[in-house]
C-alpha cells in the first residue's frame, strides 16, 4: 500500500498520512526483527518471547499468551521449542504449584540479550537520517508511545510499564 502525499492537506488528511507511513514503517521493522531473529536461529514467534521475558521475573504461560496477543495454547508449543532449545525453563509458581512459569535460564539471558542488541542495530535506512532528523524523528515516537501508554491506562499487577504483556501498545523491554 503505498500513502499518497498530503503535504499542504488539512490536519485530518496529514494524521491519515502519518498513520499510513507508520503502517509501512512496520513492515521495515518487522523485517529487521524477523532477519535479527533467523541470524540467532529463532523463529520470530520464540525471539518475541524472548523479548518479553524479564531476565528476573518468571512469566505465567497466560502471561505470555497475552503480552504475544496469542492463544494460550500457542505459547505452549513456543515454550516447547524454547525449552528444547535451553532457553527457557518451567518452574513451579511461588505459592501455586499448579501453575508453572517461564523463566529464562543462562544461555536463554544471553540469546536475549543479543537478540535485543542487534534489534537495537537501526536499519540502514534510519541509520542514513540525518542527526537533526533523527533527534526530531525520536521525539514524535516518544511522544506517540508517551500518548499510547496514556491512553493504555496502568499496567496490570506486577508487570512493568515498559513490558509488552502491560499494553501491546507499550515498547518491549530491553533490560
Amino acid at each position: 500500500m503505498t500513502i499518497p502525499d498530503q503535504r499542504g492537506a488539512g490536519e485530518r488528511e496529514v494524521s491519515a498520512e502519518v498513520a499510513g507511513l507508520l503502517y509501512q514503517a512496520t513492515f521495515v521493522f518487522w523485517g529487521h526483527f524477523v532477519a535479527r531473529a533467523a541470524e540467532l536461529g529463532l523463529a520470530p514467534t520464540q525471539a518475541h518471547a524472548l523479548t518479553v521475558l524479564e531476565p528476573d521475573r518468571p512469566m505465567t504461560m497466560r502471561e505470555m499468551a497475552m503480552a504475544l496477543d496469542c492463544d494460550p495454547s500457542t505459547v505452549t508449543g513456543v515454550a516447547d521449542r524454547l525449552e528444547a532449545q535451553g532457553f527457557i525453563e518451567r518452574r513451579p509458581l511461588p505459592g501455586d504449584r499448579r501453575v508453572r512459569a517461564l523463566a529464562l535460564t543462562g544461555p536463554g539471558r544471553e540469546r536475549r540479550a543479543s537478540l535485543v542488541a542487534r534489534m537495537l542495530e537501526a536499519p540502514e535506512s534510519v541509520r542514513a537520517l540525518p542527526d537533526d532528523e533523527l533527534r526530531t524523528l525520536g521525539d514524535a515516537l516518544r511522544a506517540i508511545l508517551g500518548r499510547e501508554a496514556d491512553l493504555a491506562g496502568p499496567a496490570p499487577a506486577g508487570r512493568d510499564a515498559g513490558d509488552p504483556g502491560a499494553a501491546r501498545r507499550r515498547p518491549a523491554a530491553t533490560g
